[in-house]
This record gives C-alpha cells, sequence and structure tokens, in this order.
C-alpha cells in the first residue's frame, strides 16, 4: 500500500509535511494548497 507525501511549502506558517495511506485523504489537503510530492514509501497491507 503506498504512502503519500503532502509539502505545504510554508504557505500556513512553519514548512510542514502530511503523510496518507489512501488518494481521497491526500485530495483533502492538496484542495487546501498542499504539494504533492508523490510515493515516499510502501506500507503492509492491513
Amino acid at each position: 500500500m503506498p504512502l503519500y507525501r503532502a509539502y505545504n511549502n510554508g504557505k500556513f506558517g512553519a514548512p510542514n509535511h502530511r503523510y496518507r495511506a489512501g488518494n481521497p485523504l491526500l485530495d483533502m489537503v492538496l484542495y487546501e494548497g498542499w504539494v504533492d510530492e508523490g510515493v515516499v514509501a510502501c506500507l503492509p497491507v492491513p
């Protein structure tokens, strides 16, 4: 299962990353202006 990372590019104060295991959750932060950094790791399927 892919682990996605998004970066706020310092837009909302201090630079920060968010990690998400699913696309619907990633879409929410991207809509808020975060930058998609793509897949950064793989997780075992629960």
